[in-house]
């Protein structure tokens, strides 16, 4: 019985890492504070703060179920994303918060890409509530996001692209 249970975790992890396992190594994200991920990407040096806080405390429970909230129910107690800073080359980029407000309990975060398009992926929540988070980036701003299940990575169900509207002197 254990061996067969032993092969079927073999076979999930061969079905989902390609979508976890990009050019760089995965870092874990904390629940709470500030997680940083370095890499380097088409030669320019990345570094990105992924800055969350976990839901405890009095009234918690309240604000962890109120429809606005995006918990999963992975993490005990619910982990909500506050702000992404991503520096290429030093230089701070432009994240629009609507890149990461509503990402809730992630648990990895990967830096990849080639060139002058970079990504980073953020995989989130658990079991039916997986999903995977990719955050396209130039050395000036985010360009676009996608969210996608974790079982079907490459069928997002989300995707917003990020453009620079300007007006009129």
């Amino acid at each position: 019985m254990s061996k067969w249970l032993m092969m079927c975790g073999l076979a999930v992890w061969a079905f989902v890492s390609p979508a976890f396992a990009r050019d760089q190594p995965r870092t874990y994200v904390a629940a709470s504070g500030v997680t940083t991920v370095e890499a380097t990407v088409g030669g320019a040096h990345v570094v990105v703060r992924i800055t969350a806080h976990a839901l405890d405390g009095p009234g918690a429970a309240r604000l962890a179920q109120m429809p606005a909230r995006a918990c999963t129910g992975s993490r005990a107690p619910c982990s909500l994303v506050d702000d992404i800073d991503i520096r290429v080359q030093g230089e701070r980029i432009w994240v629009p918060k609507g890149a990461y407000l509503g990402l809730a309990d992630v648990t990895s975060a990967t830096v990849s890409g080639a060139g002058a398009t970079s990504s980073l992926t953020l995989n989130g929540g658990d079991a039916s509530e997986a999903y995977i988070a990719t955050l396209d980036f130039d050395r000036a701003r985010v360009t676009g996001r996608s969210i996608a299940p974790a079982t079907e990575p490459g069928k997002p169900l989300e995707k917003t692209t990020y453009r620079v509207v300007t007006t009129g002197d």
